[in-house]
């Protein structure tokens, strides 16, 4: 699937006449590996900062163009709270590498575009998504006992949101720096060592070129608020949890769902 996919991929023939190297499309995903990790070939993808999706140097700006429009006509359909403005473009020109400019790019889009649950924190590309996660979200319920306020689950976002932005209601959350979860207060330092060894465990099954470090704790005392807190935590699992296609730059939680997408 792979070899058929590339056949057609227009990244790999850009990186193709870039890069000088042929034959690519009889190369296994191993080779593919081997040359990206050796820095013989270059990610020549440019992350879209209003959908997060990856596009060629010669297509980029046309897509962002069609992009921001995409964006003003989806919101025009949302009620008037509801409504996002614009992100600003980032100023890709003090970038002085590829994947600087891609993470400043990821960072906006994950940031001022894609939804974020009120409860434990997760972001989510698109309303419907957000809607679905609520339904289920023992964080929200918590919120929900907590506060007094019931019926959580049969409430429109657009109430949800202003209880939330009214402070009536505040996140009770902890994220975890390992997998990107939220936990209450009295359950995330419990967590967060079961998930140490769990990630270590995932590790030990993975090849050794393949196997990551033990990301290190933050300083969370550093942190003023639990939202500065989460955002310290969230960087982390973002930035050394994660897994990242060396094409578009885009993150998935796990390799399976990163080879999915390779694909």
């Amino acid at each position: 699937k792979l070899d058929k996919h590339m056949k057609g991929c227009d990244l790999v023939k850009e990186m193709e006449s870039d890069d000088n190297t042929t034959g690519w499309c009889t190369k296994s995903l191993t080779v593919f590996k081997e040359l990206y990790s050796s820095k013989k070939m270059k990610p020549k993808a440019y992350t879209c900062y209003l959908c997060g999706r990856g596009y060629g140097s010669t297509s980029i700006l046309i897509h962002e163009k069609q992009c921001t429009e995409l964006f003003k006509k989806q919101q025009k359909l949302l009620p008037p709270n509801e409504r996002k403005r614009l992100p600003s473009k980032p100023d890709f020109g003090s970038a002085c590498t590829l994947r600087e400019r891609n993470r400043m790019a990821q960072e906006v889009y994950e940031r001022l575009v894609k939804e974020t649950c009120p409860g434990c924190q997760r972001t989510f590309n698109g309303k419907e998504k957000l809607d679905k996660h609520m339904k289920g979200c023992d964080l929200v319920k918590e919120m929900e006992s907590d506060d007094n306020t019931t019926g959580w689950c049969t409430k429109s976002l657009t109430v949800f949101k202003e209880l939330y932005s009214s402070k009536k209601m505040k996140p009770k959350a902890y994220t975890c720096y390992l997998c990107g979860r939220g936990y209450g207060s009295t359950s995330i330092l419990i967590h967060e060592k079961q998930c140490t060894e769990l990630f270590k465990k995932q590790q030990k099954l993975l090849p050794p070129n393949e196997r990551k470090r033990l990301p290190s704790k933050p300083d969370f005392g550093s942190a003023c608020t639990l939202r500065e807190r989460n955002r310290m935590a969230q960087e982390v699992y973002e930035r050394l949890v994660k897994e990242t296609c060396p094409g578009c730059q885009r993150t998935f939680n796990g390799k399976e769902k990163l080879d999915k997408h390779m694909k």
